[in-house]
């Protein structure tokens, strides 16, 4: 026997619902009717914390079509191709069909002469020194 499964001895059990006056509801209010439900978020008439509190979070639509990738990300796959632009980087598979703009940072070292199409795919210094390091070239078409 524990402390938590005794019961009280004097208090009797509240028959709820069998139509003695007030049905252990009490007098009036909205909590005596029926479907008077409260509302979780209400407090009392005060500015309720929901409302008080400021909405966060941001999805912007540009992060939605563009993409960052490291350089190393290149050497996974075989292009086949001279010129790498960001339509083969979406057949491939390195990119989502939804990308409109593909930024490369450098990551790791490459060791293949790769020629970028620069229109839509954009190097930070890094990667640009890394690629013209390696004998590759960005192409503006």
């Amino acid at each position: 026997m524990k402390l938590n499964n005794l019961k009280s001895v004097n208090q009797r059990a509240k028959r709820v619902g069998r139509g003695d006056k007030t049905a252990g509801r009490g007098h009036k209010g909205q909590k005596a009717r029926s479907g008077g439900k409260v509302s979780v978020v209400f407090e009392g008439g005060q500015t309720p914390l929901v409302r008080k509190l400021p909405k966060f979070g941001f999805n912007s639509r540009v992060a939605l079509s563009h993409e960052k990738l490291p350089l190393l990300h290149l050497e996974r796959f075989d292009f086949g191709t001279d010129i790498i632009d960001i339509d083969l980087l979406k057949d491939v598979g390195a990119i989502k069909q939804k990308t409109k703009t593909v930024k490369f940072y450098l990551s790791g070292e490459i060791s293949k002469n790769y020629k970028i199409r620069s229109d839509k795919i954009g190097l930070t210094k890094g990667a640009l020194a890394a690629i013209t390091s390696a004998g590759g070239e960005l192409v503006s078409e």
